[in-house]
């Protein structure tokens, strides 16, 4: 793959380097509540293991070469631009349990349940942590991106202990459809207060992403694009209230991340009672 002089592009329209910064890795030595708490994510390098997150890749990329997504060789990656996934799962029922055996491979959960990921999180909250049974798999073709937002309006039901924890399956450069943070964007009150309770489930006529130009709203509020690229065995963790996005892919390979939620053992009971599973596609 030749190299290309990194660059951000939202909506087709390249974004300042002015407006970009870095992702800085966290301090695992650190207090993580206290590093979360102040810019809104940690960046956690290398804490899954390398050959694990490589055999969760090809697992998934199997899957999706049943449905004629991926070209042969299938490890390397390269969307077909073609796809039977419609013909084989036609009923929304029937795609749903697809995606949810995807996620639910055995790789795949031998990295986002690991012991690894388990010890971290239970150092963030300083309790013993549980991850959701529920996993948000996102395979994204060059071209394609999901719109700018914050994960409350998805899951805001039971306790507020919770964040997500962003886990690519494979080497993701700045060009690559990588995943971007607003700066900041966690302690905007006003944004917080639009999205307060809303829940996408009760009410779906109210859309859950952010409809303001992302460049609009960052340069409003003097802030920047936080991004990196990500190399295997790489996680993002972010609470409900930060504004994410990915940019798009310059590439015909996809981009294979799992997104887990973790909440602490105590508020767990209550959360899933309330909690319902989405598959988000």
């Amino acid at each position: 793959m030749p190299a290309l002089e990194p660059s951000l592009t939202l909506k087709g329209i390249p974004v300042a380097s002015s407006l970009v910064d870095e992702l800085r890795p966290v301090d695992l030595e650190g207090d993580l509540a206290e590093q979360l708490n102040r810019g809104g994510y940690l960046l956690l390098r290398g804490v899954h293991d390398p050959a694990e997150v490589e055999a969760a890749r090809r697992e998934v990329l199997g899957r999706m070469a049943e449905v004629d997504e991926v070209k042969d060789p299938i490890q390397l990656g390269i969307a077909s631009g073609t796809s039977r996934r419609g013909e084989i799962y036609p009923t929304t029922e029937d795609l749903g349990a697809f995606w949810r055996s995807v996620s639910d491979g055995r790789a795949v959960r031998s990295v986002i349940n690991g012991p690894r990921i388990a010890r971290v999180m239970s150092q963030l909250f300083q309790e013993p942590a549980r991850h959701f049974d529920f996993a948000w798999l996102r395979a994204m073709a060059a071209g394609r991106a999901s719109p700018l937002h914050i994960d409350h309006p998805y899951m805001n039901r039971g306790t507020k202990r919770l964040v997500t924890c962003w886990n690519p399956l494979c080497r993701i450069g700045l060009n690559d459809g990588t995943l971007y943070v607003i700066e900041n964007s966690h302690t905007w009150t006003d944004i917080r207060q639009q999205f307060a309770g809303h829940d996408v489930d009760r009410d779906p006529s109210r859309p859950g992403h952010i409809e303001e130009n992302a460049v609009a709203l960052a340069q409003r509020k003097d802030s920047k694009f936080l991004t990196t690229e990500f190399g295997l065995g790489d996680c993002l963790v972010f609470g409900r209230r930060c504004h994410i996005n990915f940019s798009k892919s310059k590439y015909r390979s996809f981009s294979k991340c799992v997104l887990l939620d973790f909440n602490d053992l105590r508020d767990f009971r209550s959360h899933q009672k309330a909690e319902t599973c989405r598959f988000l596609s």
